[in-house]
This record gives C-alpha cells, structure tokens and sequence, in this order.
C-alpha cells in the first residue's frame, strides 16, 4: 500500500528523490558491479586456464572445463554476497532520501534490482539491525 509519509523530502535538499533517480542509482552502485565481479572471476579462470596451456599442454581437457566451471560459480557466490549486502543499503539510502517506498521496490522488481517480497531469494539480504 502506498505510504504519503513516504514522499517526504530528504533533510540534505529538501526536495523528494525520484524513483527513476533511485533505481538508477541502485543499477550502478548493485548490479553493474555484480556483472563486473562475475566478468572478472571468470576471466580470471580462463587467464589460469591459458597459463596451464603454455605450461602443461598436455593437461586433461576436463580439468580446463572443471576451472571455467568453478571459476563462474565462484564469481557467481561473490556477486551474490555483494548483492545480498548492497540491496538493503541502497534500499534504505534512497527511501531516506525521499523515494516513495511503495514506487521504488515495484520498480526495483520491474527492473531486476529485487525481488517480489516473500521470494526465497528475497531472504539472502544482509539487512541492517539499525
């Protein structure tokens, strides 16, 4: 349900963050690192799949497929632990800023930045006590 108190201003500008405003901003601050940490986990992999060629080249061929494998998994786990720290804290940034709270996680899900409430994967946030 949509809160009027929600729409009050931030205390640093006096006027209402706008939900476009927010979601842009929790795109670049949570998902652009995302894609960027599982990017470099898995080309980490391949520079050491490329470094075991030039040393071992007679090295098993499901050994290379076991490390791009683990290594996309890997970056997986970490952008996932990155978002699960992130979402609460951009979350709670952009409502204190003044973005309706009701607005920003109906587009936060239209936009792929959360989840629908009550998702499994919704729980996996590390929200704040405060």
């Amino acid at each position: 349900m949509y809160n009027p108190d929600s729409d009050k201003p931030s205390p640093k500008t006096g006027r209402a963050m706008g939900v476009g405003l927010a979601i842009v901003a929790g795109h670049l601050i949570v998902n652009l690192p995302v894609l960027a940490i599982i990017a470099g986990v898995l080309w980490l992999g391949v520079q050491i799949v490329l470094a075991i060629l030039i040393v071992a080249p007679s090295f098993p061929n499901v050994a290379f497929f076991l490390i791009l494998i683990g290594s996309f998994v890997s970056g997986v786990a970490v952008a996932w632990l990155w978002w699960s720290y992130f979402v609460p804290r951009w979350r709670r940034w952009a409502i204190q800023n003044g973005a309706p709270a009701e607005h920003l996680h109906r587009w936060a899900v239209l936009t792929g930045l959360e989840f629908r409430k009550g998702n499994p994967l919704e729980r996996t946030e590390f929200r704040s006590k405060d």
